[in-house]
């Protein structure tokens, strides 16, 4: 999982993607926009986060 410390202000995205290259690029597109985003590489591990870190958007691609 790829994460950068949360700012309040900052709508944080939470991306599902198995292909670790294809989830990077979206990330560092992502965080040059000033988004906070999550990659998450595996999919039974998207409730867990999601309960304990709420996302303002999921994409799972």
């Amino acid at each position: 999982m790829t994460e950068l410390p949360i700012d309040e202000n900052t709508p944080r995205i939470l991306i599902v993607e198995d292909e670790p290259k294809l989830g990077q690029l979206i990330i560092d597109y992502l965080r040059a926009a000033s988004y906070t985003p999550t990659l998450i590489n595996h999919g039974d591990k998207v409730l867990p986060y999601v309960r304990q870190t709420p996302p303002d958007l999921i994409c799972w691609i």
